[in-house]
């Protein structure tokens, strides 16, 4: 029985990666387009606190150009290859 678990729970452990890029950015574009309807002072919120980031560390957002909001999705696995350890 905990043999079955044990696979069971490797199987399942092996689709984890696969969330990374592309479901990150797409769940962040979706959640961008909504509140760009609802909430649009939130969007600007954010980008306001990612400036911050791009003056300071400009070589570690390369990415987010026209939309720093959904490409910083995947900002944190990004900066474990640069050392960052937030």
């Amino acid at each position: 029985m905990k043999f079955v678990f044990a696979l069971t729970l490797a199987s399942l452990a092996s689709y984890a990666h696969a969330w990374f890029g592309k479901g990150h950015l797409l769940t962040a574009r979706v959640a961008y387009d909504i509140l760009s309807e609802t909430d649009p002072e939130t969007i600007e919120k954010v980008e306001n606190i990612l400036s911050v980031l791009t003056k300071n560390e400009p070589d570690w957002v390369g990415k987010e150009g026209d939309h720093p909001m959904v490409e910083c999705a995947t900002f944190a696995d990004d900066i474990k290859g640069k050392g960052g350890r937030f």
